[in-house]
């Protein structure tokens, strides 16, 4: 997570690349499973109209819940400008 954008990369392919100011990321769910796992979890239709079902991607990390906890702040605070 940058200041300005929620980027991952998996076998050097971006797999998630929203700006925090984008609408689109208020429609992405953000959770922790078993405290260690960060999943992201949504529609890939947001970013490719022709493609639906659900799309996940769990990240292992001792820091899971302090990322969601920040980046939910930082998404509210983006809605608030």
């Amino acid at each position: 997570m940058t200041q300005v954008r929620l980027v991952s990369v998996i076998s050097l392919s971006q797999a998630i690349d929203v700006p925090l100011a984008d609408e689109r990321i208020r429609r992405m769910r953000f959770t922790v499973e078993k405290a260690s796992t960060l999943l992201i979890a949504f529609d890939p239709s947001l970013f490719n109209p022709g493609w639906s079902g659900a799309m996940e991607y769990r990240f292992r990390t001792t820091e899971a819940e302090a990322f969601v906890e920040k980046l939910l702040e930082r998404i509210d605070g983006e809605a608030s400008s």
